[in-house]
């Protein structure tokens, strides 16, 4: 299974390997935060609803990662997605009242954010690759 950022990795097996695994990771663990909520009453139900949603969908586009020709910044938008849950699922936790947790997700949430970015960014400096990608 391999993962195509905007660039083409085919003669680089084990930086898409390792893109891979970070998504697969971040799904993973999104979708067992989610899980672990709902074994919790306590737990708000947004919160179990928010790692699971976010779990899925990131589960989802590894999955379907082949089907993503023509879609431009594709591996940004995941960085984007995962960013956008860590910080959600942060925030929830945090409202719970957990002691360090919360701080693991702010940080993923930077790194995710700041990977989107650097991924918007090299395709546009690229401009081979953007003809080959095709317009906007």
């Amino acid at each position: 299974m391999t993962v195509v950022l905007d660039e083409d990795l085919s003669h680089r097996p084990g930086k898409a390997r390792s893109s891979v695994f970070v998504h697969l990771m971040t799904g993973i663990a999104l979708l067992s935060k989610g899980l672990s909520a709902l074994s919790h009453p306590e737990a708000p139900p947004a919160l179990a609803g928010i790692g699971i949603g976010g779990g899925v969908l990131v589960l989802a586009c590894v999955a379907l990662h082949k089907r993503r020709r023509g879609v431009r910044h594709f591996d940004a938008m995941v960085y984007l997605l995962e960013g956008a849950v860590a910080v959600m699922v942060g925030v929830a936790s945090l409202q719970r009242g957990t002691d360090f947790i919360q701080y693991a997700w702010f940080v993923a949430s930077v790194g995710f954010l700041t990977a989107a970015i650097v991924n918007f960014r090299r395709l546009r400096t690229m401009p081979a690759l953007r003809e080959s990608v095709g317009p906007h």
